[in-house]
């Protein structure tokens, strides 16, 4: 799953996005505006697995967090990050600023399975947004 988010504003902008999903998900989300910036992005990822035999699960985590800030006066940054992983990932980030910011915002998740039985696959996108998705499924062994 693939979803590219571009937004480019000069005002004030009030964004609130929620993600329920298991699997693979990177998302890339660009901001650049001049004045009042109130982002507040929400995404929960539970990952439930049950099964009744021998299984190798390997679970990759990245998360990669980039800030550019280009300022010629006072600037206010608030960001508070927490992180919590016990099979729920919660990730919140707090941004109140003023001037130009530049944020770049990308998070993968990778899971990898390896099993040599039926596996099923669920999956749940909900978004009150305007964007493209792009999914592809590459058949498992």
């Amino acid at each position: 799953l693939t979803l590219t988010l571009t937004l480019t504003l000069t005002l004030t902008l009030t964004l609130t996005l929620t993600l329920t999903l298991t699997l693979t998900l990177t998302l890339t989300l660009t901001l650049t505006l001049t004045l009042t910036l109130t982002l507040t992005l929400t995404l929960t990822l539970t990952l439930t697995l049950t099964l009744t035999l021998t299984l190798t699960l390997t679970l990759t985590l990245t998360l990669t967090l980039t800030l550019t800030l280009t300022l010629t006066l006072t600037l206010t940054l608030t960001l508070t990050l927490t992180l919590t992983l016990t099979l729920t990932l919660t990730l919140t980030l707090t941004l109140t600023l003023t001037l130009t910011l530049t944020l770049t915002l990308t998070l993968t998740l990778t899971l990898t399975l390896t099993l040599t039985l039926t596996l099923t696959l669920t999956l749940t996108l909900t978004l009150t947004l305007t964007l493209t998705l792009s999914h592809t499924h590459h058949p498992s062994s």
